[in-house]
């Protein structure tokens, strides 16, 4: 008789009893932890098929466009200001509400199929109760590390009058979540003379990071100026620091945004000239809360807003999906609604001639595009990351916000010239700088050549692995191609596990130690540790800086990765799941040909890498074609750009 009852681990404690049932890890750090102490365990994957969950995805893409397009009027009816500035803040947080909602309209399916599956079944959840209960962020709600409704479903649907399983909760006393201690005030004196002291280095940085001394001679010498008043909402990136000093070169008064706080940069030494800091203090942004405040106590789960969401769902979801809306209305769209104000207000102030941004994805940028869009100042995106994906959020979320978008690579820009047409994207004009590919290739100085000479003389084969950047712990949506995180790990382990076998090379685990790997840190990571391999590095380094020292690039998510390893020109492998592979633009196979590797089962994709290594060891294996870039003038595409629009 088979055994029907199952043990659902969201945090591990050897002190609960786990024997007598099938352990079902719900965390990669579980799943690390279970597979240390010899434990066996299952994952939800296993439980269900990745292409009949996606089967139907564009058609829910536009049903929820309807259901955006119908909670903004909602909001225009019951908020004066969205009515007078006919402003559609649900579109503009398009990818923040999408991840949220089908985040739990996937895990619901994936509860479903598991309880279908297993009838009668027994579930036990075992969790940390000490964590608390997760916050109602929604803009945080793709990179959060607890991201999860699994216990609140099976919660819910176990209480419904023909449940055909039975469900019960173990909370432990675990670590928990401290917060970081808050430094003791020293005073308002020393405070401010330490912020001095930060904002005179940080201008002193960026005189040297931005070459305002060549700006200022070419101010000098009478060079031909292209003289527009241009703030930027993102630096701190390779494109986003290119512009910034091809703008001050050509004579821009340059602006730009950091901490809810605008600095003029134009300055030698940077002065701030606009900022939110105290916007909970402001007696406009009060009048405006009060509004959304008691439109969010009125707000219930009655609404045919909430009830899409049940059906979506399969049950009534309405106490999962409820607290989230409210805090979207209450707190993002006052937030939102003052911002823009304030943004417009800056706009005039200083004359503000274009925005420009690498996405539109956090509340500030929301804020300041849809001003932009008001008061008829041009908006221009230079793209922060691309994929071989026909990826329909790319239409809402990126070129739906601006005017002008560059892409970095030409399948983008042909992706988005036709995306552009379409009937509910704005019609936004698509040009390519592929800066970022290209200053990859051109790192290629002697002195990288003479180490890849030096590099020749060892004996062994060295690879650089790039794993996917972006991974959330259970967050995910439709129409774009999030990985579900538990496979994921697991194909991790069975690539490490051979990189660990294959001792005559040497293997380059590239981590990226951002918010959406953190999972990677107490997981994969801590594995690869254990392995002890001495064939095996982990390092943080940016891709071209290992021009000369590499003989070969694997990347497993065809994502920037996959063009900045081309840009290496030396071998190249990429490995697709079988279940995305009826998502990739077409025109990504010709174009990279033999270094696209499909794979069904973590085995085919052991030995695609077998045969990849074994290529590179008889010298069969070519690095990939060169990509036809082509790279339009940013200064000529924008001459325009400037003037206001009729």
């Amino acid at each position: 008789m088979q055994n029907n009852k199952y043990y659902f681990i969201e945090d591990y404690s050897p002190n609960i009893n786990i024997s007598g049932g099938t352990v079902i890890s719900l965390l990669p750090d579980v799943s690390y932890k279970l597979g240390k102490r010899g434990i066996s365990y299952k994952i939800l994957e296993d439980y269900y098929d990745e292409s009949a969950l996606r089967k139907d995805e564009d058609k829910y893409f536009f049903e929820q466009l309807g259901w955006i397009e119908k909670f903004d009027r909602f909001l225009k009816e019951n908020i004066k200001l969205c009515d007078e500035l006919s402003l559609n803040i649900t579109r503009a947080y398009f990818n923040s509400i999408k991840f949220l909602v089908d985040t739990l309209v996937i895990q619901s399916y994936i509860a479903k199929r598991f309880i279908e599956n297993n009838h009668g079944c027994e579930i036990t959840y075992i969790y940390d109760a000490s964590k608390g209960p997760q916050a109602r962020e929604i803009h945080r709600y793709n990179s959060s590390e607890r991201t999860k409704f699994f216990q609140q479903i099976f919660s819910v649907l176990s209480e419904e009058k023909d449940s055909s399983f039975k469900f019960e909760e173990i909370g432990f006393a675990g670590e928990g979540i401290s917060g970081k201690p808050v430094p003791p005030d020293r005073g308002a004196n020393g405070k401010s003379l330490r912020c001095s002291v930060r904002k005179g280095l940080k201008s002193g940085y960026h005189m040297i990071k931005y070459k305002k001394y060549a700006s200022y001679l070419n101010l000098l010498s009478r060079e031909q100026q292209f003289k527009k008043n241009v703030l930027f909402l993102h630096t701190s990136t390779i494109v986003s620091d290119h512009l910034v000093r091809q703008f001050l070169r050509k004579g821009c008064n340059v602006y730009y945004l950091s901490d809810n706080v605008v600095y003029s940069m134009s300055d030698m030494f940077e002065k701030p000239v606009f900022s939110f800091k105290h916007m909970c203090e402001d007696s406009y942004y009060k009048s405006i809360k009060t509004e959304t405040d008691l439109l969010a106590s009125t707000f219930g789960g009655k609404s045919s807003l909430v009830e899409w969401v049940n059906g979506k769902c399969g049950f009534d979801a309405t106490q999962l999906i409820l607290p989230y809306l409210k805090y979207f209305i209450e707190d993002v769209c006052s937030e939102i609604l003052f911002k823009y104000k304030k943004f417009i207000a800056f706009y005039r102030d200083l004359d503000i001639d274009m925005v420009v941004a690498t996405n539109a994805s956090d509340n500030n940028s929301k804020s300041a595009l849809a001003a932009a869009k008001n008061t008829n100042i041009n908006r221009i995106c230079f793209q922060h990351g691309t994929d071989i994906y026909n990826n329909r959020n790319w239409h809402i979320n990126d070129i739906d916000n601006f005017d002008y978008y560059f892409t970095f690579e030409p399948l983008a820009e042909e992706r988005f010239k036709r995306a552009a047409c379409y009937d509910y994207v704005n019609n936004t004009k698509i040009f390519q700088m592929p800066y970022l590919l290209t200053n990859t290739r051109a790192k290629r100085t002697s002195k990288n050549i003479d180490r890849e000479r030096k590099k020749e003389l060892s004996h062994k084969k060295r690879i650089l692995y790039v794993p996917a950047s972006k991974s959330n712990i259970h967050s995910r949506c439709y129409n774009n191609m999030t990985y579900p995180v538990l496979w994921y790990y697991e194909l991790q382990k069975r690539l490490i596990d051979f990189f660990a076998s294959k001792q005559e090379f040497e293997f380059i685990y590239k981590h990226a130690n951002n918010t959406t790997r953190q999972w990677a840190s107490k997981s994969i990571i801590p594995y690869i540790n254990s392995k002890h391999s001495n064939n095996i590095i982990l390092e943080t380094r940016l891709i071209y800086e290992y021009i000369g020292e590499i003989d070969g690039v694997i990347v497993d998510r065809p994502t920037t990765p996959l063009f900045q390893g081309a840009m290496l020109e030396k071998p190249l492998l990429c490995l697709i799941p079988e279940f995305i592979s009826s998502h990739i633009d077409k025109n990504a196979f010709p174009l990279f040909g033999d270094n696209i590797s499909v794979f069904q089962t973590d085995e085919d994709a052991v030995n695609s890498l077998n045969r990849f290594l074994e290529d590179i060891i008889m010298g069969n294996c070519a690095a990939p074609g060169k990509i036809p870039f082509r790279n339009d003038d940013v200064f000529e595409v924008l001459t325009e750009v400037g003037k206001r629009r009729d």
